[in-house]
C-alpha cells in the first residue's frame, strides 16, 4: 500500500511520524516526506 502525505494541510506537527506503524515518515524542512526505513515492512 502507498503511504498518502497531503503536504498542503500538513503543519509539520510530527504527529504521524509517532504514530506511523512502518516507522517511514520523518517531518524534513516543515513538510512530512515518506522515507526508507530499510525494508522492514
Amino acid at each position: 500500500m502507498k503511504l498518502k502525505i497531503n503536504n498542503e494541510t500538513c503543519i509539520a506537527c510530527k504527529l504521524c511520524e509517532m504514530v506511523c506503524i512502518r516507522d517511514n515518515i520523518q517531518v524534513i524542512d516543515k513538510k512530512a516526506v515518506e522515507v526508507d526505513n530499510g525494508g522492514l515492512f
